[in-house]
């Protein structure tokens, strides 16, 4: 699928999504830019959906628009698919519990919340995260779906759809177990608890597959027929 002109990449967090989104900035700096990581953060745009239907609309009378959007932020698709085709939306998925696990360790560090994981992992604010900020936007109408597991090769596709080159981006690759010690989690009771998100990761990655698998045989054929074509020049 070929990315539509604006581009709105949807961050769910802990998804590695801050250093794609300073690639994104980067590589779209010739597009209009807006951030919506809610009222609180300095990095938001003030008036950003509002800025956005403009936008969609061509603009007002006196601004009339000229230049694509780059739209970015923890937002819901719900929210913005009144302004944009759900082919201008990018967006990383990251295996379930391992986004869960990450989310807790990000919360004890930056905030707070002291709850025990047991507690933090029941709480609904933190439980199929990636399938409610999705909803309303199917993930065959999307842009593009990309996967942390998959990080360098989707961000080098990703680059490939948009037509730029993203800026070389560095992740922490290394097993949670490695980075947060062992939590003693069951992994298959917070799996249940997230079982939308399992099943929105499993299609996603069905996808993923398919498409790769599609990819890898029209390289075949074209390696076939380039081989004919020199067989037939001897």
């Amino acid at each position: 699928m070929t990315l539509a002109r604006d581009v709105v990449f949807l961050h769910i967090p802990k998804t590695a999504g801050t250093s794609l989104r300073t690639a994104l900035e980067t590589a779209l700096s010739a597009h209009v830019q807006m951030f919506d990581y809610g009222q609180a953060e300095p990095k938001t745009t003030p008036g950003v959906r509002r800025l956005c239907r403009d936008a969609s609309s061509g603009g007002t009378a006196r601004s009339p628009r000229v230049r694509p959007v780059f739209l970015c932020g923890h937002i819901w698709a719900a929210d913005y698919l009144e302004c944009f085709r759900p082919q201008s939306f990018v967006t990383f998925l990251r295996d379930p519990v391992d986004r869960v696990i990450s989310a807790y360790h990000h919360s004890r560090r930056h905030t707070d919340d002291r709850r025990p994981f047991d507690e933090f992992v029941h709480d609904p604010e933190h439980r199929n995260l990636q399938t409610r900020q999705l909803a309303a936007l199917p993930l065959a109408a999307c842009g593009f779906v990309g996967f942390v597991e998959h990080y360098r090769e989707d961000c080098a596709e990703l680059g490939r759809r948009l037509g730029v080159r993203l800026p070389h981006i560095r992740t922490n690759t290394k097993p949670l177990v490695q980075r947060f010690g062992r939590l003693g989690v069951d992994r298959q009771a917070v799996a249940e608890l997230n079982a939308d998100d399992v099943a929105l990761y499993g299609e996603a990655l069905r996808m993923r597959n398919r498409r790769q698998a599609r990819a890898d045989g029209i390289a075949a054929h074209a390696a076939m027929a380039e081989r004919r074509l020199c067989d037939e020049r001897l």
